[in-house]
């Protein structure tokens, strides 16, 4: 009977306390969950450090997606694509080569001037804002005092030669990254289908051989789309900002026009950088205020039609969720630099597309995507028609 009364209770254990256990402390969870954070860590790293290595070919690959039409135009019509990859990359270097050409003249007065330019800003901003300039006197003061025991000639002789060499450094690696460039994307255009083909033949199952073309397809129509639209638009913004800046007499207007439809391919960043350029111009070409401000009031009022009149071209190609627009473009701007800004977008858009043909990871796409299609009856706007075209 003692034996009996002492092993009932443990006969009888509860059956919830393992599982309360094993959700209390799961050691494989854990340890994949530490796994998968160093994994991010790892490529985090590694898209830094290797950022010269994969900076040409991200921007390659980009450049390629826009030029492969004008390849495929030149295949319909009989010439090999080795021929009609170099033809079309050659002409685009040309156009890109002529511009920079006729601008370089007046880019290189303004950047002459800047001290000089600055001074005058400060003079007509300093007029603006009197109570402000006493701050600065005094702070200016405090400055004089704080520096009085150091020696100015030394550090200045310091930073010259530092600035110096940061300026032949960078010319530097820009002009073999820009060879890099030019090579891989003659070679991406040249090989054609190639590599998707051998990537098909390389997966072993059928399904995952029509996954992989659908995910090539739809990146190339979505990056190639939205890049072409998107170089509409700027083409129209620039025309407008150069036409707007010669009606008020703004100098070189070509140079701003140019200026407003590169910048144009930075959402977000590349207006606020425009608006902000032409509005220290103005201070430095005319004499009153309201003549200062023309050339931002005319800047703002074309960005604001052309961010009326997107949607029209956009249509269907780019739903992407704003907020994390942004996040990718300071994401990837701070590892990249200008470079990482620029490819945000397509980068964002080609991972969208990943996750949608991924059923593990399909959440991340539908994370990533914008507003979807309920509401557009709603709005009496073409981008169903365009989207159908």
């Amino acid at each position: 009977m003692g034996e009996e009364s002492t092993n009932r209770p443990e006969a009888a254990p509860t059956p919830e306390e393992p599982p309360r256990l094993q959700r209390l402390s799961r050691p494989r969870d854990v340890t994949a969950v530490c796994l998968l954070l160093l994994l991010v860590l790892a490529g985090f790293y590694t898209l830094y450090f290797a950022r010269e290595f994969l900076l040409p070919i991200a921007l390659g690959w980009m450049i390629s997606l826009v030029l492969k039409p004008c390849v495929r135009a030149l295949e319909a019509i009989d010439i090999p694509t080795p021929v009609g990859a170099l033809i079309t990359l050659l002409a685009a270097l040309g156009i890109l080569v002529s511009t920079f050409y006729f601008l370089t003249e007046p880019a290189t007065k303004w950047v002459r001037q800047a001290p000089e330019n600055m001074q005058r800003i400060e003079e007509k901003v300093r007029a603006l804002a009197k109570p402000a300039e006493k701050v600065r006197r005094a702070a200016e003061e405090v400055e004089k005092l704080t520096e009085m025991g150091e020696q100015p000639t030394t550090k200045v002789q310091v930073k010259d030669s530092s600035l110096v060499n940061s300026m032949v450094v960078h010319t530097k690696g820009a002009f073999i990254m820009a060879l890099e460039t030019f090579v891989f994307v003659y070679f991406l255009l040249a090989a054609g289908d190639v590599f998707l083909l051998k990537l098909i033949q390389a997966l072993p199952k059928l399904r995952d051989k029509k996954r992989a073309v659908e995910i090539a397809k739809e990146t190339q129509q979505q990056i190639s789309g939205y890049l072409f639209a998107l170089t509409l638009l700027n083409i129209f913004e620039g025309t407008a900002v150069g036409i707007g800046m010669w009606l008020i007499g703004m100098p070189n207007p070509l140079l701003w026009g140019v200026m407003a439809a590169l910048v144009n391919y930075i959402p977000y960043i590349g207006a606020m950088v425009g608006i902000a350029v032409v509005t220290m111009v103005g201070f430095v070409t005319f004499d009153t205020v309201g003549q200062s401000l023309a050339p931002a009031a005319v800047y703002l009022s074309i960005n604001f039609i052309d961010n009326f009149i997107a949607p029209y071209f956009m249509g269907k190609r780019l739903t992407l969720n704003p907020v994390m627009v942004f996040l990718s473009l300071m994401f990837w701007g701070w590892l990249w630099g200008i470079v990482g800004v620029l490819l945000a977008v397509p980068l964002l858009m080609t991972i969208k597309v990943f996750c949608d043909h991924i059923p593990p990871i399909a959440a991340i796409g539908e994370f990533l995507a914008g507003q979807r299609e309920p509401d557009a009856p709603q709005k009496p706007t073409g981008a169903p028609l365009i989207a159908s075209a």
